[in-house]
């Protein structure tokens, strides 16, 4: 398998590295050398990562795809929900609600029942975690949404992680937002995130 090696972060830090997709060579590569220029707070600081230039090839988006189905596999979002086959981060709600300020359809069900009819994969991300996170849409969504998602292999079953949700009309979000070493907030900041995402 081509799908776990080490990566080592600007701090000398390291993890293994294991997604659910094999590799081409280019591709670990370009993964090991984004590490290498951050920190992994730093990483998981930016908002939705940093996308790959080393395009996915067709057979890993199916890879993608068809494991995003097996999860979800006929059940509703509701249901999913319930059972913890996929969790909502807090910030894909925010966008959300940004986008219908309204209150209309800022909800989970809504992002879950948004990504159970995707089937598309645009890009590949990387945050600082052990596996990529993967931008899916629906060629037959009128909103075009946009849902980075990352996969959570456990023994007995994988669960999607709805990172965020975006839109395709709206400006690109895969900056990079850098802190500078001056700014008073930078330790604080990321301490916050530290203690409020580092289990994710």
């Amino acid at each position: 398998m081509n799908n776990t090696f080490e990566i080592y972060f600007s701090d000398k830090s390291k993890i293994t590295f294991s997604d659910i997709i094999d590799f081409e060579e280019d591709q670990k590569r370009e993964i090991k050398n984004i590490a290498l220029r951050f920190t992994k707070t730093e990483l998981k600081m930016i908002q939705t990562g940093i996308p790959l230039q080393n395009e996915l090839t067709i057979d890993q988006k199916n890879v993608v795809v068809d494991l995003k189905k097996q999860v979800v596999n006929a059940k509703t979002a509701k249901q999913l929900i319930a059972l913890k086959l996929v969790k909502v981060l807090p910030h894909a709600l925010k966008q959300l609600f940004q986008r219908t300020p309204d209150g209309v359809a800022h909800n989970n069900e809504y992002l879950v029942d948004k990504l159970i009819h995707t089937d598309q994969v645009k890009k590949a991300l990387f945050k600082g975690y052990a596996q990529l996170s993967y931008t899916m849409y629906s060629l037959s969504d009128p909103e075009e949404f946009e849902i980075p998602i990352s996969f959570i292999v456990k023994r007995k079953h994988t669960e999607v992680l709805i990172i965020t949700v975006y839109f395709a009309d709206a400006i690109d979000t895969h900056t990079v937002n850098t802190i500078g070493e001056g700014d008073e907030n930078k330790r604080k900041l990321l301490a916050f995130y530290k203690a409020n995402f580092e289990k994710f």
